[in-house]
């Protein structure tokens, strides 16, 4: 059997899991990042024995999905599924479900920058206020506000990022929910 060190879609060595990286402080972007990315690197192994980062496995399931999509005609009754990239070996629906599942962490990390980045915009008004207020009356400006302002960037690029790694997953979830009694109909098709 061909012996795995790297994932064939990053050409990235896999790391040994660090336990040290499955907490994370919701009031630090630098932990929110490390735990995303420490959850995105994770290796999975599929039933073939075949591994690959968490995150890279995601993306080829929605880059299939996606194309799938738009392949699909409306009266279209055939079945999405996805196959091992290195031996075609048919990934059951269950097995799909539970590698989404791992998404699970990073869609409850984005509720809590939204809670973030309601209150940072909240503080952003004060200080504008502030701001524009000490102008008007010649008092030296602050630096706080432009402060408050990279923070609040910063938040709002992982959200965006977030939202990008977890585009599309509800849909595709629900079709695999869907289409989980099907499972049997493939594996039987891969041993003829």
């Amino acid at each position: 059997m061909y012996e795995q060190d790297e994932c064939i879609f990053c050409f990235e060595i896999f790391s040994p899991k660090n336990k040290d990286d499955t907490s994370f402080n919701t009031d630090d972007i630098t932990s929110c990042e490390n735990y995303i990315n420490t959850i995105l690197k994770n290796t999975l192994t599929l039933k073939c024995q075949h591994t690959f980062h968490t995150g890279c496995f995601i993306k080829y399931i929605k880059v299939k999905y996606t194309t799938w999509i738009k392949t699909q005609n409306v009266d279209d009754t055939s079945i999405f599924y996805v196959s091992c990239p290195f031996c075609r070996t048919f990934v059951k629906n269950h097995e799909l479900l539970e590698i989404l599942d791992n998404l699970t962490p990073i869609k409850q990390i984005s509720g809590c920058i939204s809670n973030i980045l309601v209150k940072l915009k909240f503080q952003m008004g004060l200080l504008k206020f502030s701001f524009f207020c000490r102008k008007l009356l010649n008092l030296q400006v602050t630096t706080n506000y432009l402060k408050m302002t990279e923070i609040y960037e910063n938040w709002e690029f992982l959200d965006t990022k977030i939202q990008v790694i977890t585009k599309n997953t509800c849909c595709l979830y629900k079709r695999l929910l869907k289409n989980k009694e099907y499972d049997f109909i493939l594996h039987n098709v891969n041993l003829l």
